[in-house]
């Protein structure tokens, strides 16, 4: 993962959230929550490369490269 590929399954997600607004809102803020928490861990490593990324933010971008793939779908 590099900070262009999780910027984009951000994007995507940001994307879908918005398309889902006012069809599913509940849906929206969860979508919306995953995007927020990767971009979140990815922000945190990019500020200090050297600390490794702990396990909750690599779940958190896991996550949200997951979801964006499954968007695509």
């Amino acid at each position: 993962m590099n900070a262009a590929q999780a910027l984009k399954a951000a994007q995507k997600l940001l994307a879908y959230s918005q398309f889902l607004e006012q069809r599913d809102p509940e849906e929206s803020a969860r979508i919306l929550h995953v995007a927020n928490s990767g971009m979140a861990a990815v922000t945190a490593h990019l500020r200090d490369r050297e600390a490794p990324v702990p396990a909750d933010g690599r779940n958190a971008i896991a996550t949200m490269l997951v979801e964006a793939d499954a968007v695509q779908r």
